[in-house]
């Protein structure tokens, strides 16, 4: 890897990389049963990033960066070709990336501070498949944090927006696509020792599911719905 960068000023930071990198395949994708493959090879592959980190003021920072990667024998599912519908570990020749990200941070004051930030990925489609890994990664994600701390108390909330998410071509699961969930945690220091803290996930109860690949029904796994925690920590 390599890195440049350049500061024109005291508020202003540009940068440059150029990374290459070898990902080995892991051992369900060697061995796992019906679906493993020994004869994998690792992927290969470089990327380019361009960024930039910007002072408005003490309080106000922007960072954008974008990047473009491209993969060789990168490694995903395909169908047999026995006439099932089973699937096999590949190497395909060619997997192309781009995306950006911008984030967002404001100091309102020494208690609450703001932040936003958002990321967009493009992974070109293989033959008949979706882009984006077969819809497996999101196009675009948000979020959002709104975070107040003193001395004692410390309260942060917290939004995270997963924008098509589309899932495979043949099985789509259309309310999965695109959701928002929402947390609140807060912690109370009491004193030296005892510290009391509690959080509710996902406030609004949302149905979505960050753990199938194939985002279809019938293998879909939600994740948590709103969810509550208390406790308190003793310090000897």
């Amino acid at each position: 890897s390599a890195t440049i960068g350049f500061t024109p000023d005291d508020k202003t930071n540009f940068y440059a990389s150029y990374k290459q990198y070898f990902i080995a395949p892991t051992v369900n994708q060697l061995y796992s049963s019906g679906s493993g493959n020994p004869d994998l090879k690792y992927e290969t592959g470089y990327t380019y990033e361009l960024g930039m980190k910007h002072y408005f003021d003490k309080n106000t920072t922007i960072d954008l960066n974008a990047y473009r990667r491209k993969s060789s024998d990168a490694i995903g599912l395909v169908k047999k070709n026995d006439g099932s519908d089973d699937s096999i570990y590949t190497n395909y020749d060619i997997e192309k990336t781009k995306g950006f990200s911008v984030k967002v941070n404001k100091s309102i004051n020494d208690c609450i501070n703001l932040g936003a930030g958002y990321t967009y990925i493009y992974v070109d489609p293989q033959p008949n498949k979706n882009p984006n890994k077969n819809g497996y990664l999101p196009r675009g994600v948000w979020n959002f944090n709104i975070g107040y701390d003193n001395d004692r108390l410390a309260v942060d909330f917290d939004g995270r927006g997963v924008i098509n998410r589309e899932g495979r071509k043949a099985a789509k699961v259309h309310t999965s696509t695109s959701f928002w969930v929402w947390d609140i945690s807060a912690n109370y220091k009491c004193s030296n020792s005892i510290k009391l803290f509690g959080k509710i996930g996902n406030i609004f109860n949302t149905n979505y599911t960050e753990r199938v690949y194939d985002l279809d029904p019938e293998a879909w796994y939600a994740s948590p719905g709103r969810n509550y925690m208390v406790g308190m920590e003793y310090t000897f």
